[in-house]
């Protein structure tokens, strides 16, 4: 994970996940996306 401004009030998090083998993209993806979405809404409180 990587955070970088985006203007004077905002940040951008930019978060890279490579794995082998490729079959494990879906059910790794769907972790990534609850993870975000609780990063979301803890970020916003």
């Amino acid at each position: 994970m990587q955070v970088f401004a985006d203007g004077e009030s905002r940040s951008r998090l930019v978060w890279i996940t490579d794995l082998l083998p490729h079959d494990l993209a879906g059910p790794i993806g769907e972790v990534q996306d609850q993870g975000m979405a609780v990063i979301k809404q803890t970020l916003e409180r």
